[in-house]
């Protein structure tokens, strides 16, 4: 897939999302919301269209579907990623050191768990 045509596709998942957010607001109430009228919410949700764009470019996606997938992610992503801090790290689970790692021997370290709770048990077997 080229990147013009990945960029496109992600920024079609993104603009598709707005739409369902309008059309489920339109239901829900009968009537937009102000903030749709407002030039500056279209000028914010036109930059973030475009952002899932490049964001689906930068994650080089197999497919159309995927690019889609990525396109509706965005605001998740970026979410995730503006939340993010240094001692939560995008890493996965299995890859997360344990935090007590002085004290425990190497077989000790796949009974641990992640720091969202999650156990790492049987993690060191699948590296």
């Amino acid at each position: 897939m080229s990147l013009t045509v990945a960029f496109l596709w992600g920024s079609f998942g993104s603009l598709a999302t707005e739409i369902v957010a309008i059309m489920k607001t339109y239901r829900q109430y009968g009537r937009l919301p102000k903030r749709y009228r407002s030039v500056w919410f279209w000028i914010a949700r036109s930059t973030l269209i475009g952002i899932a764009g490049g964001l689906t470019v930068a994650f080089g996606p197999a497919s159309p579907l995927h690019a889609i997938y990525i396109g509706m992610a965005t605001p998740l992503i970026l979410e995730r990623l503006i939340t993010a801090t240094p001692d939560q790290p995008w890493v996965q689970a299995s890859q997360a050191p344990p935090s007590t790692s002085d004290q425990m021997s190497p077989n000790d370290r796949s009974a641990t768990t992640a720091p969202d709770g999650r156990s790492l048990a049987g993690s060191a077997a699948r590296n």
